[in-house]
């Protein structure tokens, strides 16, 4: 059973347990009312006999996301989406430091949105708390914790710094797609590869990635199983397995897009300073 004895004039938990390796692991947490101490000590008692109880509580909050991070997202995300984790875990740390993961109550965990989203967009803002939350329901499956403190808090952010997205009308994106049918030219592939995102919705490293293999002239589809690495100029997986897509598109733009065959054998879009 958990013990729970009243130190200093506050009331302190303390349970003790078998890890796998038959090691005896202590879980000790103090509390200034009995009533909480008394809860607290409950759920770890519900949880150590469901053997669902970890020593990992104790660890501070912005390790345990990093941790949490490589375990079980690194290995399948690319290295734009790493940055975000690790933009994230520099957020975390900075306002957060080294405070346990089960000491951060739904409190704690508001001021820290509260103060982040002051000086960032929403966006931001919003991206952060999905990967946090993600790592926070594992917490919880995993034992570490009993309580989502991310659940029905408030998004806080900054407004000057939230871009508002202008989407072009049908008759502006028309227009868009006169221009470029009356301006291209094969050398600058730039045009080409907007007007290909236009009528596929394909992402830019993806349609820099595109091949004459990808494209079949005959059924009129493209085959997304790649995309581009800028910073290393070579091809990478896209961003999950379900972007891997064949996509039906129209034969005038194919047509189009036979102009630069002329030129480039091999990646569409490379130009003529054999750059993408």
């Amino acid at each position: 059973m958990a013990s729970i004895r009243k130190k200093n004039g506050k009331y302190q938990v303390r349970v003790s347990w078998y890890d796998d390796q038959n090691k005896r692991r202590f879980k000790t947490k103090t509390f200034v009312k009995k009533s909480e101490a008394t809860s607290y000590a409950n759920e770890l008692e519900v949880l150590k006999s469901k053997d669902f109880i970890s020593a990992d509580s104790s660890m501070p909050f912005t390790e345990y996301f990093w941790n949490w991070f490589e375990t079980y997202k690194e290995p399948s995300v690319s290295d734009r989406t790493k940055l975000t984790y690790k933009q994230a875990y520099n957020a975390l740390n900075s306002h957060l430091g080294k405070t346990a993961i089960e000491n951060i109550d739904r409190r704690k965990y508001q001021m820290f949105i509260t103060n982040y989203g002051k000086h960032h967009a929403k966006s931001t803002v919003s991206k952060y708390n999905s990967l946090i939350h993600a790592c926070v329901k594992d917490a919880i499956y995993d034992g570490v914790i009993s309580k989502d403190f991310v659940q029905n808090t408030s998004l806080v952010f900054n407004k000057k710094k939230t871009r508002i997205i202008d989407y072009l009308s049908i008759d502006e994106m028309n227009h868009l797609v006169d221009h470029i049918l009356k301006t291209k030219n094969a050398n600058f592939t730039s045009k080409y590869m907007v007007l290909l995102a236009i009528y596929t919705g394909a992402r830019l490293g993806e349609l820099q990635a595109l091949t004459w293999k990808d494209i079949n002239f005959n059924f009129r589809t493209i085959s997304i199983t790649k995309s581009w690495h800028e910073g290393l100029q070579e091809f990478k997986d896209t961003k999950n397995e379900s972007s891997k897509r064949v996509i039906r598109v129209n034969e005038s733009v194919l047509n189009v897009l036979k102009e630069l065959k002329v030129k480039n054998k091999n990646m569409i879009f490379k130009n003529q300073y054999n750059t993408i």
